[in-house]
């Protein structure tokens, strides 16, 4: 028997799902969400005497989610924003860094 086999896998079938995306679609922040996050920052440090939070919490902010949040208004393109920011928020530490005893070491620490 000498009968041509077809492909085994048929002819290239044309993509399902159609072309893809020149550019894939990117989540952008809104300045307005990050700037609202500061403000609400400003009024809380602006009425304190003292750090409103413990050591570990004062630490987390400042290590990490005022510098992403920075970072976020820097990748936008609201470096003006940033920089505002940045001083209000390194004011109000120096301020209450000076205001804010130390924390007590826990017992049996």
């Amino acid at each position: 028997m000498s009968h041509r086999q077809p492909s085994l896998f048929g002819d290239d079938q044309p993509d399902l799902f159609g072309p893809a995306p020149v550019q894939p679609q990117v989540y952008r922040v809104k300045p307005q969400h990050v700037i609202n996050r500061f403000i609400e920052f400003d009024a809380e440090l602006r009425e304190a005497g003292v750090w409103p939070w413990d050591a570990r919490r004062r630490e987390e902010v400042r290590r990490r989610t005022w510098p992403y949040l920075l970072g976020k208004l820097r990748e936008i393109g609201c470096e003006a924003e940033a920089d505002h920011w940045q001083a209000v928020m390194a004011a109000h530490a120096e301020r209450l860094d000076g205001l804010t005893p130390p924390d007590e070491e826990p017992a049996g620490a």
